[in-house]
Protein backbone atom coordinates (compact mmCIF):
# COMPACT_ATOMS: atom_id res chain seq x y z
CA UNK A 1 0.00 0.00 0.00
CA UNK A 2 2.57 2.42 0.95
CA UNK A 3 4.11 2.05 -2.74
CA UNK A 4 0.58 2.66 -4.32
CA UNK A 5 1.29 5.74 -2.43
CA UNK A 6 4.38 6.33 -4.57
CA UNK A 7 2.91 5.53 -7.14
CA UNK A 8 0.36 8.46 -6.82
CA UNK A 9 2.95 10.80 -6.66
CA UNK A 10 3.57 9.76 -10.01
CA UNK A 11 0.98 9.53 -12.09
CA UNK A 12 -2.94 7.77 -10.48
CA UNK A 13 -4.14 8.01 -14.01
CA UNK A 14 -7.33 6.70 -14.62
CA UNK A 15 -6.61 5.55 -17.91
CA UNK A 16 -4.06 3.01 -16.53
CA UNK A 17 -4.88 0.01 -16.38
CA UNK A 18 -5.49 -1.68 -12.41
CA UNK A 19 -2.58 -4.14 -13.14
CA UNK A 20 0.25 -2.52 -13.81
CA UNK A 21 -0.33 -0.82 -10.28
CA UNK A 22 -0.44 -3.96 -8.51
CA UNK A 23 1.97 -5.80 -10.66
CA UNK A 24 4.62 -3.02 -9.68
CA UNK A 25 3.28 -2.77 -6.34
CA UNK A 26 3.84 -6.83 -5.24
CA UNK A 27 7.21 -6.59 -7.57
CA UNK A 28 8.88 -3.80 -4.16
CA UNK A 29 7.25 -5.75 -2.05
CA UNK A 30 9.28 -8.82 -2.83
CA UNK A 31 12.36 -6.84 -2.01
CA UNK A 32 11.30 -5.09 0.80
CA UNK A 33 10.42 -7.50 2.70
CA UNK A 34 13.13 -10.45 2.43
CA UNK A 35 12.15 -11.94 5.70
CA UNK A 36 9.27 -13.65 4.08
CA UNK A 37 11.71 -16.06 2.45
CA UNK A 38 13.86 -16.50 5.27
CA UNK A 39 11.06 -17.11 8.01
CA UNK A 40 10.14 -19.86 5.13
CA UNK A 41 6.83 -18.33 3.85
CA UNK A 42 6.09 -17.26 0.27
CA UNK A 43 6.80 -14.15 -1.17
CA UNK A 44 2.89 -12.26 -1.13
CA UNK A 45 2.24 -12.98 -4.68
CA UNK A 46 3.92 -16.09 -5.38
CA UNK A 47 0.76 -17.85 -4.58
CA UNK A 48 -1.10 -16.32 -7.35
CA UNK A 49 1.58 -17.31 -9.46
CA UNK A 50 -1.54 -20.08 -10.22
CA UNK A 51 -3.86 -17.72 -11.66
CA UNK A 52 -1.61 -15.82 -13.77
CA UNK A 53 0.37 -19.10 -15.03
CA UNK A 54 -3.37 -20.37 -15.74
CA UNK A 55 -4.53 -18.09 -18.38
CA UNK A 56 -1.32 -17.04 -20.85
CA UNK A 57 -3.80 -16.04 -23.61
CA UNK A 58 -4.56 -13.68 -21.25
CA UNK A 59 -3.00 -10.11 -21.75
CA UNK A 60 0.47 -9.67 -19.12
CA UNK A 61 -1.14 -6.12 -18.77
CA UNK A 62 -4.38 -6.91 -18.34
CA UNK A 63 -7.36 -9.01 -16.65
CA UNK A 64 -7.64 -12.63 -17.36
CA UNK A 65 -10.11 -13.92 -19.65
CA UNK A 66 -12.73 -15.66 -18.06
CA UNK A 67 -12.45 -19.62 -17.94
CA UNK A 68 -15.04 -22.26 -16.59
CA UNK A 69 -17.16 -19.84 -15.22
CA UNK A 70 -14.72 -18.31 -12.84
CA UNK A 71 -14.72 -14.55 -11.82
CA UNK A 72 -11.67 -13.03 -13.25
CA UNK A 73 -11.40 -9.67 -11.52
CA UNK A 74 -9.99 -9.30 -7.99
CA UNK A 75 -10.91 -12.45 -6.86
CA UNK A 76 -8.30 -14.25 -8.83
CA UNK A 77 -5.36 -12.22 -8.31
CA UNK A 78 -4.26 -12.52 -11.80
CA UNK A 79 -2.36 -8.97 -11.35
CA UNK A 80 -0.47 -9.82 -8.25
CA UNK A 81 0.90 -12.88 -10.56
CA UNK A 82 2.00 -10.71 -13.35
CA UNK A 83 4.44 -9.21 -11.37
CA UNK A 84 6.74 -12.22 -12.93
CA UNK A 85 6.92 -10.01 -15.75
CA UNK A 86 9.29 -7.06 -13.52
CA UNK A 87 11.39 -10.37 -11.92
CA UNK A 88 11.80 -11.25 -15.38
CA UNK A 89 13.01 -7.39 -16.36
CA UNK A 90 15.25 -7.17 -12.99
CA UNK A 91 16.78 -10.58 -13.27
CA UNK A 92 17.68 -10.16 -16.76
CA UNK A 93 17.88 -6.70 -17.84
CA UNK A 94 18.30 -4.98 -14.45
CA UNK A 95 20.31 -7.43 -12.11
CA UNK A 96 21.56 -4.60 -9.74
CA UNK A 97 19.45 -1.86 -10.53
CA UNK A 98 16.13 -2.17 -8.40
CA UNK A 99 14.91 1.44 -8.95
CA UNK A 100 14.18 0.89 -12.86
CA UNK A 101 10.88 0.14 -12.00
CA UNK A 102 10.69 3.68 -10.27
CA UNK A 103 12.10 5.53 -13.95
CA UNK A 104 9.34 3.46 -14.96
CA UNK A 105 6.80 5.27 -12.99
CA UNK A 106 8.71 8.44 -13.45
CA UNK A 107 8.37 8.35 -17.50
CA UNK A 108 4.16 7.54 -16.89
CA UNK A 109 3.76 11.07 -15.50
CA UNK A 110 1.43 12.82 -17.71
CA UNK A 111 -1.23 16.03 -17.20
CA UNK A 112 -4.01 14.64 -15.42
CA UNK A 113 -6.86 15.47 -18.38
CA UNK A 114 -4.07 13.36 -20.80
CA UNK A 115 -4.02 9.72 -21.01
CA UNK A 116 -0.06 9.60 -23.18
CA UNK A 117 2.82 8.67 -21.82
CA UNK A 118 0.86 5.60 -20.88
CA UNK A 119 2.85 2.81 -18.83
CA UNK A 120 3.60 0.69 -21.80
CA UNK A 121 5.05 3.60 -23.54
CA UNK A 122 7.19 4.16 -20.28
CA UNK A 123 8.36 1.01 -20.05
CA UNK A 124 9.08 1.33 -24.06
CA UNK A 125 11.35 4.33 -23.03
CA UNK A 126 13.13 2.96 -20.12
CA UNK A 127 14.01 -0.33 -21.41
CA UNK A 128 14.88 1.21 -25.07
CA UNK A 129 16.73 3.86 -23.40
CA UNK A 130 18.68 2.42 -20.44
CA UNK A 131 19.42 -1.48 -22.18
CA UNK A 132 18.93 -0.80 -25.54
CA UNK A 133 16.03 -3.09 -26.29
CA UNK A 134 12.83 -2.93 -27.37
CA UNK A 135 9.64 -3.46 -25.55
CA UNK A 136 8.42 -6.27 -27.48
CA UNK A 137 11.22 -8.01 -27.51
CA UNK A 138 10.97 -8.67 -23.96
CA UNK A 139 7.44 -9.84 -24.30
CA UNK A 140 8.81 -12.37 -26.40
CA UNK A 141 11.47 -12.83 -23.91
CA UNK A 142 9.00 -12.94 -20.83
CA UNK A 143 7.19 -15.91 -23.09
CA UNK A 144 10.01 -17.89 -23.14
CA UNK A 145 10.91 -17.61 -20.01
CA UNK A 146 7.93 -18.09 -18.43
CA UNK A 147 7.79 -21.90 -19.26
CA UNK A 148 10.74 -22.73 -16.97
CA UNK A 149 8.78 -22.99 -13.84
CA UNK A 150 8.54 -25.72 -11.60
CA UNK A 151 9.51 -29.06 -12.96
CA UNK A 152 9.99 -27.96 -16.13
CA UNK A 153 12.85 -25.17 -14.47
CA UNK A 154 16.10 -25.41 -15.93
CA UNK A 155 18.46 -23.67 -14.09
CA UNK A 156 18.99 -21.12 -16.71
CA UNK A 157 16.21 -19.10 -15.95
CA UNK A 158 14.67 -17.71 -12.80
CA UNK A 159 16.99 -17.91 -10.20
CA UNK A 160 14.18 -19.55 -7.81
CA UNK A 161 12.09 -21.00 -11.26
CA UNK A 162 12.20 -24.60 -9.09
CA UNK A 163 10.35 -22.85 -6.27
CA UNK A 164 7.85 -21.23 -7.99
CA UNK A 165 6.11 -24.84 -8.70
CA UNK A 166 3.52 -23.12 -11.26
CA UNK A 167 4.22 -24.25 -14.64
CA UNK A 168 1.86 -22.61 -17.53
CA UNK A 169 -0.85 -24.08 -19.42
CA UNK A 170 -0.30 -25.80 -22.30
CA UNK A 171 -1.52 -27.85 -24.90
CA UNK A 172 -0.03 -31.39 -25.87
CA UNK A 173 0.53 -32.43 -29.71
CA UNK A 174 1.63 -35.47 -31.27
CA UNK A 175 2.99 -34.40 -34.15
CA UNK A 176 2.38 -38.00 -36.00
CA UNK A 177 -1.07 -36.77 -35.76
CA UNK A 178 -0.21 -33.97 -38.51
CA UNK A 179 -1.85 -32.20 -40.05
CA UNK A 180 -4.01 -30.65 -37.66
CA UNK A 181 -5.64 -27.51 -37.46
CA UNK A 182 -5.50 -25.52 -34.22
CA UNK A 183 -7.55 -22.18 -33.49
CA UNK A 184 -5.96 -20.04 -31.38
CA UNK A 185 -7.12 -16.73 -29.44
CA UNK A 186 -5.53 -14.03 -27.34
CA UNK A 187 -5.15 -11.03 -26.23
CA UNK A 188 -2.70 -8.65 -27.04
CA UNK A 189 0.99 -9.62 -25.01
CA UNK A 190 -1.04 -12.78 -24.45
CA UNK A 191 0.22 -16.51 -25.66
CA UNK A 192 -0.94 -19.37 -26.50
CA UNK A 193 2.15 -22.45 -25.40
CA UNK A 194 1.65 -26.36 -27.59
CA UNK A 195 4.18 -28.78 -26.00
CA UNK A 196 4.75 -31.09 -28.87
CA UNK A 197 6.05 -34.18 -28.18
CA UNK A 198 7.84 -36.89 -30.55
CA UNK A 199 8.07 -40.19 -28.51
CA UNK A 200 10.00 -42.07 -31.79
CA UNK A 201 13.14 -42.65 -32.66
CA UNK A 202 13.28 -40.45 -35.46
CA UNK A 203 12.71 -36.51 -35.83
CA UNK A 204 9.71 -35.33 -37.75
CA UNK A 205 10.13 -32.25 -39.72
CA UNK A 206 6.91 -29.60 -39.51
CA UNK A 207 5.31 -26.65 -41.23
CA UNK A 208 3.32 -23.93 -39.62
CA UNK A 209 1.16 -22.31 -42.01
CA UNK A 210 -1.01 -19.49 -39.88
CA UNK A 211 -3.67 -17.76 -41.11
CA UNK A 212 -4.71 -14.03 -39.48
CA UNK A 213 -8.18 -11.89 -40.20
CA UNK A 214 -6.84 -9.83 -37.68
CA UNK A 215 -4.57 -6.06 -39.68
CA UNK A 216 -3.95 -5.09 -36.43
CA UNK A 217 -2.25 -7.58 -34.91
CA UNK A 218 1.44 -9.97 -35.59
CA UNK A 219 1.34 -13.36 -34.35
CA UNK A 220 4.52 -13.85 -32.97
CA UNK A 221 5.83 -17.53 -32.81
CA UNK A 222 9.26 -19.30 -31.18
CA UNK A 223 10.55 -22.24 -29.05
CA UNK A 224 10.84 -22.01 -25.56
CA UNK A 225 14.40 -22.12 -26.00
CA UNK A 226 14.74 -19.01 -27.38
CA UNK A 227 14.54 -19.83 -31.62
CA UNK A 228 12.39 -18.06 -33.56
CA UNK A 229 9.85 -20.09 -35.66
CA UNK A 230 9.26 -18.80 -39.51
CA UNK A 231 7.69 -21.45 -41.28
CA UNK A 232 9.46 -24.79 -40.00
CA UNK A 233 10.78 -26.86 -37.70
CA UNK A 234 12.05 -29.52 -36.51
CA UNK A 235 10.77 -32.06 -33.15
CA UNK A 236 14.26 -34.30 -32.41
CA UNK A 237 13.54 -38.26 -31.64
CA UNK A 238 12.43 -39.06 -28.11
CA UNK A 239 12.02 -35.24 -26.91
CA UNK A 240 9.58 -32.36 -26.95
CA UNK A 241 9.56 -28.66 -28.58
CA UNK A 242 7.59 -26.02 -26.73
CA UNK A 243 6.33 -23.32 -28.99
CA UNK A 244 4.75 -20.17 -28.28
CA UNK A 245 2.10 -17.84 -30.15
CA UNK A 246 2.41 -13.98 -29.09
CA UNK A 247 -0.18 -12.03 -30.04
CA UNK A 248 1.98 -8.73 -30.72
CA UNK A 249 0.95 -5.27 -32.30
CA UNK A 250 1.65 -4.30 -35.64
CA UNK A 251 2.39 -0.51 -34.58
CA UNK A 252 4.92 0.17 -31.67
CA UNK A 253 2.46 3.25 -30.75
CA UNK A 254 0.13 0.91 -29.29
CA UNK A 255 -1.44 1.85 -25.80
Amino acid sequence: EFNHAVQASDDWGIYDTAVFYEMSASFAEAFAYPESVSQGLQDDWVPYLDHFQAWPESSVFGSAWSKNGEDTDYANWYAYGASLYLHYLHQRYFPSDLSFIARVWLANRNHPDEDRPDYIDALRSVLLSDRGITFEETITGFMQWRWFLGKYDDGAHFARGADWDYPVAHAVIDPRAMPITIGVSSMMFGANYFRLENLTDSAISLAIDLISDESDITWDISTAEGSQVVSSFTVSEQSSTILIVTVMPTEQVYS
